[in-house]
């Protein structure tokens, strides 16, 4: 095919230079203004874990641990920020805003090449002026990293397209690759690709070079996987438990935790190994999770298509809608602190940005051979989008392409002049993206304030994050996080009676919660009501049965009234569902041992717990020790003598002293009571 690439003009590079730098020059506004806000100074959700991620990265550790569960490229480029920065992190942010900008410069070159210098222009402007894009790239999130890669993409293409090549097409799947290793449904989108590919050229040579452009970026984490996480995986093991989240019974369409309130990157593979661990009744690989969820993902499927079909219609409305669905920090905290970004939002977000491109594509539609990769990358991006779940971060891929698509528009109307269809096709992408509301002002607002609380509790500010707490009860008193950071700040600040209503407050709102349940019972036995935190707690351990730290507390609660009755009852319980506790088994073969309630007391059952603890050639001076009450129970004193007398050699020489007056007892072939 002859090359029909347009040569770069002195003029080209003069509009590039403009782009960036307007582009840029936005996003420094916009982080001045709001460098004061309490999660800008200080980092909550994803942004703390990256951040903890990248800083070990620093240290030496390159290799990780286990299959990555979460997109691996991130946080390597973050390090580099970090150490750019020396450790700043407003000087970070400010990177991330270079990022941005960077993209929005990729967006000229890409437009430039899909059609003209104009079209260009205008995309690249639009990125730039785009809310949700200045938003995004100044937060501690991979989204200004996928910026860059998606319109490197774009503009890849656009250069394979223009003047085919075998090395221009491994670039594009080079960058596909890396994407791919940013923002993983990216995997989705190259076979798609790759069929447009063959289609649009009909050479398997540069099919062939699409693919192995992205299998060169894959393969050595793919490698990486197998050798450090003995797991096969092309990126990430966290597939299943994210289609899960999109596609089961009460899926709102935008993300929940697998258990609530434990969004925070820290808990999600945790939580989503042990779930279905717990499900399956033994212990999972990686990728056995993943699989577990994919499944209870598609047997919901099975169970309601009905139910399932509204779900993606509801997606859907989502995916193409203006509102903008919040992570850990919503675009409307930004707004507030900044008048720039709030004027932006105004007039550039998704709800003008998808009615302009839908008028482009229609202006520009003589054009549609060379546009045709734009509408297979929106198609791509949102079927994945729709088939998993809608966050704004994860729809921001769709923007750099519907940008081009609305700068294309522009271009050829002055050539062509304005007509109904257009403008038709103007009017129904704006009734599609503005019609209707999925949040209102109050709960929004509330939940920023609830977030800013999180920022003020990590920074030991506990009475500031109350005052934004109340601030958002204020607004929305059902609130749940509101309430559970409220609680947490009276607490903190020695204020239990305080924390323990809040907490109560947080329970009728969510009386499902474990993690609720159990904040409120640890803040009732503050105050004294045994009663009421041995109530909670147990409901907590009722709802998460393999919450130690639930268990553990109402184990010493139990200890502390001497219900001996109850805590027996308590520790059978935990060995039905919590085999693998051997904390409590220990204390369960000890009480059947030594309690001086006879009802209690099974020297049989003791015997029997404490042996299978031990095992063969057992060195632990504290199992020893239990061994030896259940055998005096069981009235094998010479079994017990040996035991004891074992574990006193064992034992350091400060925990001698009750060994060896137990030791004593048994000699006399008296059993131990406590």
């Amino acid at each position: 095919m002859e090359s029909t690439e347009r040569a770069f003009e002195r003029g080209d590079l003069a509009l590039l230079a403009s782009v960036v730098t307007v582009a840029f020059l936005v996003r420094l506004v916009v982080l001045f203004q709001v460098r004061e806000l309490a999660f800008v100074e200080t980092l909550i959700g994803d942004a703390r874990g990256y951040d903890a991620w990248a800083a070990e990265i620093r240290a030496g550790d390159w290799r990780g641990e286990g299959a990555f569960y979460q997109a691996p490229l991130y946080p390597y480029v973050l390090a580099v920020l970090q150490a750019l920065a020396g450790g700043d992190l407003f000087v970070v942010r400010a990177l991330h805003a270079a990022l941005g900008s960077c993209a929005c410069g990729l967006a000229f070159l890409a437009g430039r090449l899909f059609l003209d210098r104009r079209a260009g222009a205008i995309a690249g402007l639009l990125l730039a002026f785009y809310a949700p894009a200045v938003f995004l790239s100044l937060l501690i999130q991979k989204s200004a990293l996928a910026a860059v890669l998606v319109t490197g993409v774009l503009w890849m293409l656009a250069r394979a397209q223009s003047a085919p090549r075998l090395a221009r097409f491994v670039a594009a799947g080079a960058t596909l690759g890396a994407l791919a290793l940013t923002r993983e449904e990216a995997l989705g989108i190259a076979p798609l690709l790759a069929l447009w590919t063959w289609l649009r050229f009909r050479n398997l040579r540069w099919v062939g070079g699409l693919v192995l452009g992205c299998a060169a970026l894959l393969a050595p984490v793919a490698v990486r996987n197998v050798v450090v996480g003995g797991e096969l995986a092309l990126t990430t093991t966290q597939a299943g438990p994210n289609f899960y989240i999109g596609n089961h019974a009460g899926a709102s369409g935008t993300y929940a935790a697998l258990r609530v309130g434990r969004g925070d990157a820290r808990f999600e593979r945790e939580d989503a190994a042990r779930l279905a661990e717990v499900a399956s009744g033994r212990p999972l690989e990686p990728g056995e999770v993943s699989r577990y969820w994919l499944g209870e993902a598609l047997a919901f499927i099975r169970s309601d298509p009905g139910a399932w079909v509204r779900l993606l219609a509801r997606k859907a409305r989502l995916a193409f809608h203006a509102y903008e669905a919040p992570d850990t920090i919503d675009q409307l905290a930004f707004e507030e602190a900044s008048g720039v970004l709030r004027g932006l939002a105004t007039v550039f977000h998704f709800g003008t940005l998808l009615p302009l491109a839908a008028a482009g594509l229609v202006c520009a539609w003589r054009h549609r051979r060379d546009l045709g990769v734009l509408l297979v990358w929106v198609g791509g991006c949102a079927f994945w989008l729709i088939a998993f779940y809608i966050f704004a971060r994860y729809r921001f891929p769709l923007v750099p392409a519907l940008a081009i698509l609305a700068g294309a528009g522009f271009s050829r109307l002055r050539a062509e002049g304005l007509s109904w269809k257009p403008l038709a096709a103007l009017a129904c992408a704006a009734l599609l993206a503005n019609a209707g509301d999925f949040a209102s002002a109050g709960p929004a607002r509330a939940l920023i304030r609830a977030s800013t609380a999180v920022a003020l509790l990590d920074r030991g500010a506990n009475d500031a994050a109350a005052r934004a707490c109340e601030e958002a009860i204020a607004l929305d008193p059902d609130c749940l996080p509101a309430w559970s950071n409220l609680a947490i700040a009276h607490m903190r600040a020695g204020r239990a009676a305080d924390g323990a209503r809040a907490f109560q407050r947080a329970v009728e709102l969510r009386p499902n919660d474990p993690r609720t349940h159990k904040q409120l019972g640890t803040a009732l036995a503050e105050i004294g009501d045994s009663s009421g935190a041995r109530e909670h707690l147990a409901r907590s351990v009722e709802l998460l049965p393999h919450d130690q730290e639930a268990a553990a507390n109402l184990t010493f609660l139990l200890q502390r009234d001497r219900d001996w009755p109850a805590l027996a009852r308590h520790l059978a319980e935990r060995a039905r569902i919590a085999p693998e506790d051997e904390r409590a088994q220990i204390l369960r073969a000890w009480l059947l041992a030594t309690c001086r309630t006879d009802a209690v007391r099974d020297g049989t059952l003791a015997t029997e717990i404490a042996r299978r603890l031990c095992g063969s050639g057992c060195t632990d001076p504290d199992r020893l020790d239990v061994l030896a009450a259940a055998l005096a129970e069981s009235g094998d004193f010479q079994g017990a003598t040996a035991a004891a007398t074992r574990a006193f050699e064992l034992a350091p020489t400060e925990l001698r002293s009750p060994i060896a007056a137990r030791l004593e007892g048994y000699r006399a072939r008296r059993p131990w009571r406590e």
